[in-house]
């Protein structure tokens, strides 16, 4: 028995730190762990809860679990984690009176089978905020939660995995974020400081090969009730919101109203959205309402600067659209964020062309992730790949190499990869467009924290190539 009607259940909820090995730009982004939140809102009834998020304080989760002794702990995990959260879990149960141990989060929901061990006690893949307050209520009645669907459980060596069940999202609650207000000014995006999250929608109707996030909800796409997201927004006091979906600008009709919900709430604030450039190229009148609105900037998925290959991975834009989304944005001032991939085959005349598209066209803000087959990617099924029972899941950080180059050395391939994530920043045009974003002190902030984000990747390499 683990638990006693004279004590409410303590729950410990844990963001872990990303694996050292992980290349990521946590200097220019860091955003608000939602998942965390929403487990405090929908068990800080039933239960003692406590969030600790890793990925911005130091904690050493074994002596917490001794100190505080928590009888279930809750770790959310993304595919770079894959390898830490074993870990932990291995460390964990060697206490004396360890702590039941569950995992969740987006790679969970797509590959739960990659926490199937005997050091963890479920995984939970679908409807995760319903199916773990099930297991709570269960464990609080000193029932057997084993049968919830929505999750897999070990029993003896194996693990059950049950049936999955709709989620409504008409009963999906508006978060409450106790570690937006205590961690104030550590989440952010770039420029846009002090930034809380939002999350409107779940799944991608997109149909990209290589995308792993249009797999998460059963790959089905659904929608939360326009209203509730106004009444979150207004519970906000952030100015910044950074809403999540994985496409926002989707339905006119429903931006539309968006739009006119924001007017007649008098709701003043700045979002940065996820979009794609055909949307943007399809409805700039649109844009210009949503500008109005509140829009401030967008992260749209260029990948490609050739129609053949945005194509071959089922983009479902073209240069053109791309084309015309550069120059809508500048035209509403709204920053964009161009989302570029790089192929390992390149050669250096192929980099070259990419470097001069973003010279040419004044691209101030953009990202460059490596080309990677992620487990549960159409991609990945279509080249049949299999991971190795080692498989080092810290290295994907959709920065490092998964193969050696086609054409370049794998140093010679690293060294483009940084150019172009400084090339902004050594242009005299990008520093004034910093300036008037952010001023003397936040541009010089930016591009030492570019700095030391080049530091920082090219360290992990020699240690972890």
């Amino acid at each position: 028995m683990i638990h006693s009607h004279s004590k409410p259940l303590r729950i410990l909820v844990f963001r872990p730190p990303l694996p050292p090995q992980t290349i990521r730009m946590g200097a220019l982004f860091n955003c608000e762990p939602l998942e965390l939140e929403y487990l405090y809102t929908v068990l800080h009834d039933i239960a003692d809860v406590r969030l600790l998020d890793g990925q911005v304080s130091r904690t050493d989760l074994k002596q917490e679990i001794i100190n505080w002794q928590p009888q279930l702990l809750l770790l959310t995990s993304m595919i770079n984690s894959v390898n830490l959260i074993a870990e932990l879990a291995q460390q964990i149960k060697q206490l004396p009176q360890p702590p039941l141990i569950f995992v969740g989060g987006p790679h969970a929901e797509v590959l739960p089978e990659h926490y199937f061990s005997p050091h963890i006690d479920g995984v939970f893949f679908n409807n995760q905020l319903k199916a773990i307050r099930e297991v709570v209520l269960a464990i609080n009645e000193e029932r057997s939660f084993q049968q919830v669907k929505g999750a897999a459980f070990r029993i003896g060596d194996t693990f059950l995995k049950n049936e999955v069940w709709p989620v409504d999202l008409e009963e999906f609650p508006i978060p409450e974020r106790p570690l937006l207000s205590q961690n104030r000014g550590k989440y952010f995006i770039l420029h846009y400081e002090d930034c809380a999250t939002v999350k409107t929608s779940f799944g991608c109707p997109e149909k990209c090969t290589f995308c792993f996030c249009r797999k998460m909800n059963q790959e089905a796409y659904s929608r939360r009730p326009l209203s509730a997201i106004m009444d979150e927004i207004e519970s906000i006091p952030n100015e910044n919101i950074f809403v999540v979906d994985d496409n926002f600008l989707l339905s006119p009709k429903r931006l539309q109203e968006f739009c006119t919900e924001i007017e007649r709430r008098n709701i003043h604030k700045r979002f940065i959205v996820y979009a794609t450039s055909r949307f943007i190229a399809q409805y700039p009148d649109l844009m210009r309402q949503l500008r109005d609105a509140g829009l401030s900037a967008v992260m749209v998925g260029f990948e490609f600067i050739d129609d053949a290959t945005l194509a071959a991975y089922q983009k479902g834009s073209a240069l053109a659209d791309n084309e015309a989304t550069i120059r809508i944005c500048r035209e509403l001032d709204i920053d964009l964020f161009a989302l570029f991939m790089l192929d390992p085959d390149w050669s250096h005349a192929q980099f070259r062309k990419l470097a001069h598209y973003i010279r040419s066209r004044k691209i101030y803000l953009a990202t460059f992730g490596t080309l990677t087959t992620l487990p549960g990617t159409d991609l990945w099924l279509q080249e049949e790949m299999e991971a190795a029972p080692d498989e080092a899941w810290w290295r994907y950080d959709l920065l490092r190499l998964h193969q050696q180059p086609k054409y370049l050395s794998r140093l010679g391939y690293y060294l483009w990869v940084m150019y172009l994530y400084l090339l902004p920043t050594l242009r005299t045009d990008g520093l004034a467009y910093f300036l008037r974003r952010s001023g003397w002190k936040g541009s010089l902030r930016i591009m030492w924290n570019s700095f030391l984000a080049g530091i920082n990747f090219f360290y992990k390499l020699s240690l972890w190539p």
